[in-house]
């Protein structure tokens, strides 16, 4: 899984980074990547702990959640803000502060979707928290998945009590088809509408996870033999990356307006990227000795996959503050960049991510973490909230 992860990363630095090739412009399907693994891992574990004790403790899940994400992303939202008023100039404290409240509270995606409603992709590029957005769309999936699978298993235990034999698994499965159905449908009908808007409305990505899913209800059923499992890997791998240059071909809807191919996001051009990464997860580990095994065993590889999350957070406030320090950036300014994002994901990854799991005492107490979650939450809201009046907003 850490190869996956360090493919979807480097899909998305790629992009960011490096602004004006156009075969990275197609990168930034790396955070699908990311919300089909995070489908797949958090129904797995959902599903796990269904069968050791029958039951979803929501509020241990919500503790584990918060001890692995929270004190990683406020902690650079802190920062973050603390940068802001050095180099940002005042008239755009306002905007970040506004941001950085709605990345404390897993909101962003809903405020760049109005930015845009507003005034495009141009009212929100700036913003040093934006890509929060993918964090947020998945931190709202968190709170429908959970409960949606325990109502699940309780009309499977209900059916049975009436005599019907219906599976927990096929219960669950039957409510993550009929979810991503929705999901997909209705991301075909917003992006055919407002493509800018529904890149960032969560309910345009719900698909995405729900496919994560199925694949860990699938794995409990079937897995593939060796011959398939390589077919499926490399099939996977081919709709991931070269599957993405779609998104950078011009004119491929017919029309008055000709549109490029980045306007049929995230439906349907989100599908192949999709439908790799589950291929990909499918087909599990790769074969010993082989060139695909030699790669994903890799040091780098596996580092990057280690620290993508970190590195995810840190990669994108720093183009935005750059180039209000320095105007604009050249490829080599470009590559420090990229070399101190990583640096800083290594650091933090170590440093705040894994040692914030270990924390005494909050392992074992889910209140304790749920408050200290809202503490942290409510501390980086208030410095937006601050930046944002300071700002004249």
């Amino acid at each position: 899984m850490q190869a996956l992860r360090a493919v979807a990363i480097a899909m998305v630095l790629l992009f960011h980074f490096g602004s004006g090739i156009d075969a990275f412009g197609g990168g930034f399907v790396g955070v699908d990547v990311f919300f089909v693994i995070s489908g797949f891992l958090i129904s797995g574990h959902l599903l796990a702990e269904l069968d050791r004790t029958g039951r979803v403790r929501l509020g241990a899940f919500y503790a584990r959640r918060a001890r692995r994400l929270l004190p990683a992303s406020l902690s650079v939202l802190l920062l973050v803000g603390a940068m802001v008023p050095v180099v940002l100039p005042r008239s755009e404290w306002g905007d970040a502060g506004r941001s950085i409240f709605a990345a404390a509270f897993y909101a962003m995606n809903l405020y760049a979707a109005y930015l845009t409603s507003l005034g495009g992709q141009s009212a929100f590029a700036d913003l040093p928290t934006v890509h929060y957005w993918s964090l947020s769309a998945e931190e709202q999936f968190y709170l429908l998945w959970p409960p949606l699978i325990l109502l699940a298993v309780g009309v499977a235990s209900w059916s049975r009590r009436r005599g019907r034999a219906v599976s927990s698994v096929f219960a669950v499965g039957t409510a993550l088809v009929v979810v991503a159905a929705i999901s997909f449908v209705a991301a075909l009908v917003w992006t055919w509408h407002d493509h800018p808007v529904a890149f960032f409305v969560t309910v345009t990505r719900v698909w995405e996870f729900a496919a994560g899913g199925l694949v860990a209800l699938l794995l409990r059923r079937w897995a593939p033999g060796p011959a398939a499992a390589t077919a499926m890997r490399w099939i996977g791998l081919l709709l991931i990356l070269p599957g993405s240059l779609l998104l950078v071909l011009p004119d491929v809807i017919p029309g008055p307006d000709v549109l490029p191919a980045a306007a049929m996001f995230p439906a349907p051009l989100a599908l192949p990227a999709v439908l790799g990464t589950a291929l990909v997860i499918l087909a599990g580990g790769t074969r010993p000795g082989t060139m695909l095994d030699r790669i994903v065993a890799w040091r780098p590889t596996q580092w990057l996959g280690l620290i993508s999350y970190s590195v995810y957070l840190w990669h994108w406030p720093l183009i935005p503050l750059a180039e209000n320090l320095i105007g604009q950036m050249g490829g080599s300014v470009r590559l420090v960049l990229l070399a101190l994002a990583l640096g800083l994901g290594h650091v933090w990854q170590r440093w705040v991510e894994d040692a914030s799991r270990y924390v005494p005492g909050m392992r074992e107490s889910t209140r304790m973490t749920l408050w200290a979650a809202a503490a942290g939450m409510l501390l980086v809201g208030a410095v937006g909230l601050l930046l944002s009046i300071a700002g004249g907003g």
